[in-house]
């Protein structure tokens, strides 16, 4: 709900198939109560790339396809390596992030076969133990190339355990009563 002459913002999280690559188109329908204007969809479309892949549509490989962080994590940076594989200097503009979830910093500049790092920060007191966010950055290539970069937090550390054994156990001898001196001889009764 957004209230009268106040303004706010939308987040839309895609999520595809491990497997699904590509071009991809996907639209989001907003409904209003607005009498001034009809509900509309929104249109959105990209490029779905392989972790790493390096494409000659997209200047920049990264190290890393999203970031995530534990709890444990709060105070800490991660950072991914951003390579420029085009022939000219490319400029770095942060264009949505997520606000008091986490910090980025963006390096303004990338010289062409040249690598820097995003460091991406959780506040060390930042109080959930869960997220699924993200941000978005634009360079200042020929098409305006728009990157998104998930970032989340799990709430439960995974625990390592020792694998299963693989050691076949000893089959243990199950004795069965045997029924010919229990007294019943034949099925018949002693009536």
């Amino acid at each position: 709900m957004i209230p009268v002459g106040d303004s706010g913002k939308v987040e839309l999280i895609f999520h595809s198939h491990p497997r699904q690559r590509g071009r991809i188109r996907k639209s989001a329908r907003v409904t209003v109560n607005d009498n001034s204007r009809d509900n509309f969809n929104l249109l959105l479309s990209g490029e779905l790339y392989n972790s790493g892949e390096s494409d000659s549509l997209r200047p920049l490989a990264l190290s890393e396809g999203m970031i995530t962080f534990n709890p444990n994590d709060r105070g800490e940076k991660k950072e991914i390596k951003v390579t420029n594989e085009s022939d000219q200097e490319l400029h770095l503009e942060m264009i949505a992030d997520a606000p008091g979830f986490f910090d980025v910093d963006l390096p303004k500049k990338i010289k062409p076969g040249k690598s820097e790092e995003i460091e991406v920060k959780v506040p060390k007191d930042f109080s959930d133990n869960k997220f699924v966010k993200s941000f978005t950055f634009q360079m200042d290539d020929s098409i305006k190339t728009r990157v998104t970069i998930p970032v989340s937090m799990v709430s439960a550390i995974p625990m390592t355990t020792p694998p299963p054994s693989t050691k076949a156990m000893p089959m243990q001898k199950k004795v069965m009563p045997d029924s010919s001196k229990s007294g019943m001889q034949g099925g018949k009764s002693g009536h």
